[in-house]
């Protein structure tokens, strides 16, 4: 019996070191600007056949550090709704939302969501709407609260898989509500 703890503590322990060692900075994806990726949106890619796309699929999720600890959420197309428990999302085949010039000469490509957050116990989510700028700005646009603008800064971006899909993170820090730190994954219309 003490030799199967002893051999169970160790292959507990080996686990532990190998899910805590941090990994090699050389496997690590770099990061780049993010003024090229967003003039891609407006303008087209280096690279890509079908240029510029009509309209974004993107994936959002947000950390926030607030008092003594924080919360975390997800965004969802803007007419998710929560049903006995149950999220859906009525003609939305994909998780995420989608962004998309107001107008064809437009200098924002914008879309509005649902920041969904898992732990609130009344099922209900925030409308949000982001605003990707062709300057570079980038701002949450908090529709639920009387429309406050944030505006993300520290934009760091990360080249996908397809040199068209990319991961944007920003963040943002007010008195009243504490850390942000938000992620997305953008996706042109033609890849999806």
């Amino acid at each position: 019996m003490k030799q199967h703890l002893k051999i169970k503590g160790l292959i507990l322990g080996l686990l532990l070191a190998a899910t805590t060692i941090p990994i090699s900075s050389t496997s690590a994806q770099t990061s780049t600007s993010c003024s090229s990726y967003i003039r891609g949106m407006f303008e087209g890619f280096p690279g890509d056949k079908y240029g510029v796309g009509n309209w974004f699929n993107v994936k959002a999720t947000r950390i926030t550090a607030r008092g003594y600890g924080g919360f975390s959420s997800f965004a969802m197309a803007e007419n998710y709704s929560t049903r006995e428990g149950i999220s859906t999302t009525a003609a939305g085949n994909k998780e995420g939302f989608t962004i998309k010039k107001t107008s064809t000469g437009a200098s924002v490509i914008q879309g509005k969501f649902q920041d969904v957050f898992p732990g609130r116990k009344d099922g209900k989510s925030d409308l949000t709407t982001l605003n990707v700028h062709r300057d570079g700005r980038v701002q949450i646009v908090l529709n639920a609260w009387g429309n406050n603008t944030v505006n993300l800064s520290n934009l760091v971006c990360y080249r996908g898989h397809q040199g068209s899909t990319f991961v944007l993170t920003g963040n943002a820090r007010t008195a009243s509500h504490g850390f942000d730190a938000w992620t997305f994954v953008i996706t042109p219309n033609w890849l999806i």
